[in-house]
């Protein structure tokens, strides 16, 4: 049997039993051997037996397969070949043979040209000029090796910084961890950064900075809409802006996927510091367009948040599909148009008296426990609970949603609420609260005014006609959860239901009696 040994990257010393045909190597999880080298591809190569002989292939990787310093496409592997795949090291041996010293121990060693010149060079007498010119050239090649060093830590710096603050959403929270890492990125004394928000007013998150609204003038506003470029102020304009012992001051746009202004960074530098220049302005540049985007989500999250937080208020008094047909209108006014529908309205019988007996809290438990109990069935039905009136409910069926079987969706809907009622709810309320609770449901069907009524601050989505108020007249002679309907409704049921004349009944308001059905 033969085995692989090499170092992991915390530099412990694996050893491998190759014990079936095949061994795959590779990056990528599930291979037989894992090798967390970024110049060992996905799916590397891969050792395989046949006829006694042990071969290495090379599975097309990208920075090839060198055996013995020999790069390869497939060999015989004889023990104590040496295999290397991008940085790592892997030693081909019989079972029972270990790693010399040497090979243990032994490292590449590193040819730093720059510095061996620069010993060269400084052998020789600072009074021979023969060097002086290499001199000056190793100089400055130093002076720009520092400044590409700390360009890289910047580029590395900035890649960290995409890839973190893309996971956070709090508007707050993401600000300050931008502000601080762009004073880091250009060796800022002071900034602030200001959000545009929907309704002109900005938002500032400042660092060792007063009164940082006062620095954003319109002319710098319009300067960042026009240009999206990120700019240096000149010192006549740093007086104007009133800062004192200020050397330098930048200001560069966030901007949104689609290259809007979201708002902008202003960082500056004091006076005993050096001033911005280009350079300052290019990395500026690319860290704020991934923070930009970041700015972009978090402020699409907050949005969608507070839409959702609507949509679940709105779910306390409308159906989930009525919300969601409502929550795409954009364009809410005032005003309604008229729509075929059906109204209920839900009652509690001789409430007042009913109630006389009882503490304030435990009246307003009942209420809201009936309120409840009803809005499951509503809600259910597609109907629209236009209001409580008291200990009193009136819904809308077929508005804002348009359905023509609103009259079933209605009666369907008292049916459930008298079925459930009797069954559970008053005895539940007589256990509790030891009164006989009553209820009176009544429906009609008919045209109707519907929309938003009231002002542009304030408005209610309702219905107003006649049709509305012969429901109301209808319910109030509805006892024992009886669901009574008018004529109108029973014309345009379309299912079948078992349906009792009461007979002639002088409502309220009307000069002339209406037919009461009820429905059982």
């Amino acid at each position: 049997m033969k085995k692989l040994v090499y170092n992991d990257p915390q530099k412990n010393l694996i050893e491998f039993p190759i014990k079936s045909d095949v061994i795959s190597i590779g990056r990528k999880p599930g291979n037989d051997i894992v090798l967390t080298d970024i110049f060992v591809s996905r799916n590397h190569c891969e050792i395989y037996f046949d006829n006694d002989i042990y071969y290495i292939l090379d599975k097309k990787s990208k920075f090839g397969v060198l055996v013995n310093g020999k790069k390869i496409d497939k060999v015989k592997l004889t023990s104590g070949d040496e295999i290397k795949l991008g940085n790592t090291i892997i030693y081909f041996l019989d079972e029972k043979a270990s790693l010399s010293k040497k090979k243990k121990n032994e490292k590449i060693a590193e040819f730093d040209p720059l510095n061996e010149l620069e010993i060269m060079v400084s052998s020789y007498d600072d009074e021979d000029d023969t060097f002086g010119d290499i001199r000056e050239i190793l100089g400055k090649i130093k002076v720009k090796e520092i400044e590409t060093s700390r360009r890289l830590k910047n580029y590395e710096l900035m890649y960290k910084v995409g890839t973190m603050i893309n996971s956070i959403f709090n508007m707050e929270v993401l600000l300050r961890i931008i502000l601080s890492l762009a004073l880091d990125v250009v060796n800022g004394d002071f900034g602030f950064i200001f959000i545009i928000e929907p309704d002109g007013n900005h938002k500032f998150v400042s660092k060792k900075i007063d009164s940082p609204a006062d620095l954003v003038l319109k002319e710098h506003i319009k300067r960042l809409k026009k240009s999206k470029e990120t700019f240096i102020l000149k010192d006549t304009d740093i007086d104007k802006l009133g800062l004192k012992a200020v050397n330098s001051l930048i200001i560069n746009p966030l901007l949104s996927k689609n290259q809007e202004l979201l708002g902008g960074i202003y960082i500056g530098k004091n006076e005993l510091t050096d001033a911005f220049d280009e350079e300052t302005i290019e990395f500026l540049e690319i860290f704020s367009s991934y923070v930009g985007i970041s700015i972009d989500n978090s402020l699409l999250f907050e949005k969608i948040k507070k839409e959702e937080d609507i949509k679940n208020n709105l779910k306390r008094y409308l159906s989930d599909q009525v919300v969601e047909t409502i929550s795409g209108d954009t364009t809410l006014q005032l005003g309604g148009k008229e729509e075929d529908v059906s109204i209920m309205f839900i009652d509690i019988r001789s409430f007042t008296p009913l109630s006389s007996n009882l503490e304030a809290k435990e009246i307003v438990e009942i209420l809201n426990s009936f309120f409840t109990f009803v809005s499951e069935f509503i809600f259910k039905h597609n109907g629209t609970l236009d209001k409580f009136i008291g200990d009193c409910v009136m819904v809308i069926f077929g508005a804002p949603i348009i359905f023509d079987n609103h009259a079933d969706e209605a009666v369907q809907c008292g049916l459930e609420i008298k079925k459930n009622y009797l069954k559970e709810f008053k005895k539940t309320i007589k256990k509790k609260f030891n009164i006989d609770m009553d209820i009176g449901i009544g429906i009609n069907s008919g045209s109707a005014i519907v929309g938003n009524i009231g002002t542009e601050k304030r408005m209610d989505f309702t219905a107003i006609s006649d049709t509305v108020n012969v429901a109301e007249r209808i319910e109030s002679v509805s006892k024992h959860a009886q669901v009574l309907i008018s004529p109108w409704t029973k014309k345009k049921l379309k299912n079948k239901y078992k349906i009792e004349q009461i007979g002639e009944k002088q409502l309220k308001g009307k000069a002339k009696p209406i037919m009461v059905y009820e429905v059982k």
